[in-house]
């Protein structure tokens, strides 16, 4: 129903900060939505400014496990598709970049 609908789901980091210490969806559900071919956005759901963008490394990865490749951003309300970030140690082009050290 969600992947008919048009719409996305959005990938929270804030059940990290509390007691369940999972993002949201958990990742069996956001595979299931990989294979439905529901889009994602990103979120931290802060409450307080601190949070803000807390855990996004965690949940880029989550959704990069889940076979996503891209995210969607919004812009005048209209969706435009971007690819997930690298990996930490790893260039846009995907070759493993020295620390520098």
């Amino acid at each position: 129903a969600t992947a008919a609908s048009g719409m996305a789901v959005e990938i929270s980091s804030q059940g990290l900060l509390r007691t369940i210490r999972e993002i949201y969806p958990a990742p069996a559900f956001l595979a299931l939505f990989r294979t439905a071919g529901v889009p994602i956005t990103f979120g931290s759901d802060a409450h307080a400014p601190d949070e803000s963008a807390f855990g996004y490394d965690i949940i880029v990865q989550a959704a990069r496990e889940a076979g996503y490749a891209d995210f969607l951003r919004f812009d005048a309300r209209r969706r435009i598709a971007t690819p997930l970030p690298a990996p930490p140690g790893i260039s846009a082009a995907g070759s493993r970049v020295s620390p520098g050290y």
